[in-house]
């Protein structure tokens, strides 16, 4: 709600409650406002501290009863921003961003208020894993204000004149931060991550043996040795294989996520939406093919992102193409990458299909394992991080 159409809703004087704001603004960010005028108006309050003309954070200052809009996480980073560019000749830190939302807004939850502050930075390469960024388009809109200077901690408010213009573009049919201008991104997404320093490699845990052909052996064969894994897999393969190999009948992909989801508990909302959405996306060529854009289009539902379900989808039509994402295979990757430095990537990178292709790819390589199939290297990390980083359980008292 603008701050012009709250005034009915107010019992407290105007210019009482623009000072009382003053004042919380200056409590939260720990020093005084050095442009606070000794009388202030409604509109250097609009400029000032609030975002956009929400006015919503006047509800804890007034202690008065009114029907708001909702005050969404980005707009609460929004916000923090233009509060904090008032300080230190306009930089600020992330972790004071953060600090300045739990303070202000006690409720959200920390890891929310850091994805949105890195969706909403315009040169972030990371933002494009998210759907608000995952298509082409200018960074002109609500979710491209902040900017990320050389140091990688410090943020400034995002200007085009200073900064130059912005955008997401596709290489490779993969969405790419790039400034207008400037040089087009490289097309191997692992390694277009400067960083400022080298990775410091992690000591290596005792009980987690290094990767190598007997150890792969091993597990797999652990793996196979179970009655239930082998019923699974023989009853999916001929699913897949024999009875439903192709996706254009609506029936067919329905009955296949029915029992992707029942044997893997991937609790799918809105299937009936998912297999129109499959079957719509004509899938068979491609599959055929490996393209490795076909994992993200199918995981983008428009609900949410189900990037495990689609890689799972996707192998069990073409193994040797698609490998399976699973949150073991992702501790483990991130873990050897740790402690023994085989490649350099960011961990939320691992949700780009090409990109966590690509980093099993050089994993293999790297262990001198290339006798084993990528499907054969996926199984024996999923295996071992399911019995090194167990998913913990939580039980009510």
């Amino acid at each position: 709600m603008p701050i012009a159409d709250l005034t009915p809703h107010l019992k407290n004087d105007r210019r009482k409650v623009i000072e009382k704001t003053f004042v919380e603004v200056e409590e939260i960010v720990g020093q005084p406002i050095p442009q606070r005028p000794e009388h202030p108006d409604l509109e250097v309050f609009r400029t000032a501290c609030l975002a956009a003309g929400y006015a919503a954070p006047i509800l804890n200052w007034t202690q008065q009863t009114a029907v708001f809009n909702r005050i969404y996480v980005w707009e609460q980073v929004r916000e923090a921003a233009m509060v904090l560019r008032w300080l230190n000749n306009g930089q600020f830190r992330f972790r004071t961003i953060l600090k300045y939302i739990s303070r202000r807004y006690p409720g959200t939850d920390p890891n929310t208020a850091r994805y949105q502050t890195a969706i909403c930075t315009v040169n972030r390469e990371s933002r494009v894993t998210y759907p608000q960024n995952s298509k082409p388009r200018p960074a002109n809109g609500q979710y491209d204000f902040l900017y990320r200077l050389e140091d990688r901690r410090t943020l400034v408010w995002y200007d085009p004149a200073v900064h130059g213009q912005w955008e997401i573009i596709m290489v490779n049919g993969r969405p790419r931060v790039h400034r207008i201008g400037g040089n087009m991104p490289d097309e191997n997404p692992v390694n277009n991550y400067p960083t400022t320093r080298r990775r410091r490699l992690h000591p290596a845990r005792e009980d987690i043996p290094r990767p190598s052909p007997e150890e792969v052996r091993r597990y797999l064969a652990q793996l196979d040795a179970l009655p239930n894994y082998i019923a699974q897999e023989s009853a999916l393969n001929r699913l897949f294989r024999e009875i439903a190999p192709l996706n254009t009948s609506f029936d067919d992909v329905l009955i296949k996520i029915a029992a992707l989801n029942e044997i893997y508990s991937i609790n799918i909302p809105f299937v009936y939406n998912l297999v129109r959405h499959i079957v719509n996306l004509n899938i068979d060529a491609r599959l055929r093919a490996g393209d490795e854009t076909l994992v993200e289009e199918i995981a983008r539902t428009g609900h949410r992102v189900l990037f495990s379900f689609a890689t799972r989808y996707c192998n069990r039509h073409n193994e040797d193409s698609y490998p399976i994402y699973d949150s073991f295979v992702q501790k483990m990757l991130c873990y050897l990458r740790n402690v023994d430095g085989f490649t350099d990537f960011t961990d939320d990178k691992l949700r780009d299909f090409p990109t966590f292709k690509q980093v099993l790819l050089q994993m293999r390589q790297f262990y001198g394992l290339e006798a084993f199939t990528i499907t054969e290297i996926d199984k024996y990390l999923w295996q071992l991080g399911k019995e090194k980083f167990p998913k913990k359980k939580y039980f009510k008292k």
